[in-house]
């Protein structure tokens, strides 16, 4: 087990000369292919990459975040690598994870297993190859070039480079143009990553991982097939809009039609009464009394409705996705509020709002906004909160409207309590019941905060992030694996 010394930053378990595991490359925070990793890392504690020494070698180590934690890394007989923390209480070494912890079970869209018999065994060490073979090499008309599919929650795949290119391309024309690149990623903190062999060595994620774009040839994409599926969409909202204004069109006139009936005479409508009956062809046959009751609204009948929406067709649904809505999965925060693992890994839970609840309560106790610190040596108002809390000012931070009143006290109680909220980890958190608790006590003693290392408003209030995973699909052989929870 050591560090790749050819490849990307990232820690390999070998077997022999085999490469049994590896923990995807480094982006300066944690391993790209252990996305539940921030768990136990920020940018103070976890693993840390030293600087280069003269000779340029480099190393990692890991810093506990509880100085006090006894902490132990093994690798099992069969080459599982496992970290384990010392339980106090009980005695006894807590397992916190191990990898590798899937196996491969299937190819992508596109791919198909090289050896059929050995896959219906669970042998899959033969990978997968393309259904349909590349056309980049080949003179070939607009409609049937190579294209790009992306796949989301992706483990890049091994053996990947990092490419460089100028302002005037993105990554995906640098790979478009080199018919040995099979993929291309733009991975945050590394850049833009390109695959010019086999796609290897590939997990799909539940939450976390990188997108990939995957060439794949144009039969594989759809082709022409698309372009009828669109035509044949396209004429169906089109008939569907006619057939709507064509009914609008006729209740309006029957509208003006029953509006001129109110108006004749009450009298006269009795006296042709029965000609009226017999004679008249229209819906309304006859208009008794002096008012007729009609709908402001146009009324669709239930066909024309089916009709319009392909039989209530899940895809026609409005608010996803019909009557082109586009479904889109954002991660939306507000500058100076957004919990750290919601940020930058889009990771939402109840202890993300308890982040929030925290900076309210500074922000109510301090009267400064949160963003008021934006570009200051402490960076936020959290960050000048610990300030004063580790040189024992904590009363400064108070809001002087308050500070001389009989409130102090219960003032500086909801310092801490806001403290404790706005700690980096999710782990060191309390729940919303707990601050409740702490709120309302006066009596309980309150932990120790820890030391506020990010900030939420570091480049911008709406961040997008892909957090769902799809099929994956790589190339020749191909090694792909799900996760299954225990």
């Amino acid at each position: 087990m050591g560090i790749d010394p050819v490849g990307a930053l990232e820690i390999v378990i070998w077997e022999g000369e085999k490469r049994k595991w590896r923990s995807g490359p480094w982006n300066s925070a944690i391993f790209t292919g252990i996305p539940d990793m921030f768990r136990f890392t920020n940018y103070i504690y976890g693993f840390k990459l030293s600087t280069p020494d003269r000779d340029g070698s480099v190393y990692f180590t890991y810093v506990a975040s509880d100085s006090s934690d006894f902490l132990r890394f093994w690798i099992r007989f069969d080459g599982v690598e496992e970290q384990f923390r010392w339980n106090k209480d009980a005695k006894n070494w807590t397992l916190l994870q191990w990898k590798p912890s899937t196996e491969c079970e299937n190819c992508l869209d596109g791919f198909e297993p090289v050896h059929q018999d050995q896959w219906n065994n669970k042998d899959f060490s033969g990978g997968c190859k393309r259904r349909v073979p590349l056309n980049c090499n080949q003179s070939v008309v607009a409609d049937q070039e190579d294209g790009f599919k992306v796949l989301k929650g992706i483990k890049v795949p091994d053996f990947g480079s990092v490419v460089l290119h100028n302002n005037s391309e993105t990554c995906k024309d640098v790979c478009a143009r080199n018919c040995s690149c099979q993929a291309y990623a733009v991975v945050l903190g590394i850049g833009c990553m390109s695959w010019t062999h086999d796609l290897i060595d590939m997990e799909h994620f539940e939450r976390g991982g990188n997108s990939i774009n995957i060439r794949l040839a144009s039969s594989e994409l759809g082709g022409g097939k698309e372009k009828s599926k669109l035509l044949i969409i396209i004429f169906s909202v089109i008939g569907a809009f006619l057939l709507g204004l064509c009914i609008w069109i006729l209740w309006k006139r029957l509208k003006a039609f029953l509006r001129k009936k109110k108006d004749l005479p009450v009298s006269d409508i009795r006296e042709n009464r029965d000609h009226s009956v017999n004679s008249s062809s229209s819906p309304i046959k006859v208009l008794v009394g002096d008012q007729v009751d009609t709908p402001d609204l146009p009324i669709f009948s239930f066909e024309s409705v089916a009709s319009a929406t392909g039989d209530f067709a899940e895809e026609n649904k409005l608010g996803q996705g019909g009557f082109d809505q586009a479904n889109t999965i954002r991660v939306v925060g507000t500058y100076g509020y957004m919990a750290p693992e919601y940020a930058m890994e889009g990771i939402f839970s109840e202890k993300s709002d308890v982040y929030s609840f925290g900076v309210l309560i500074l922000e109510i106790v301090s009267g400064r906004k949160n963003l008021s610190f934006r570009g200051s040596e402490h960076g936020s108002l959290i960050g000048y909160a610990w300030h004063l809390w580790s040189q024992g000012k904590t009363k400064e931070l108070i809001d002087p409207t308050v500070k001389d009143t009989r409130d102090v006290t219960e003032a500086m109680r909801c310092i801490h309590v806001g403290m404790l909220c706005t700690q980096d980890s999710v782990m060191h958190r309390p729940n919303i019941g707990s601050v409740l608790l702490m709120l309302e006590s006066r009596t309980s003693q309150l932990p120790r905060p820890r030391q506020p290392t990010f900030h939420s408003f570091l480049n911008s209030g709406e961040i997008e992030l892909n957090l769902d995973g799809h099929d994956v699909a790589s190339v020749n052989d191909v090694t792909f694996t799900t996760i299954v929870g225990r």
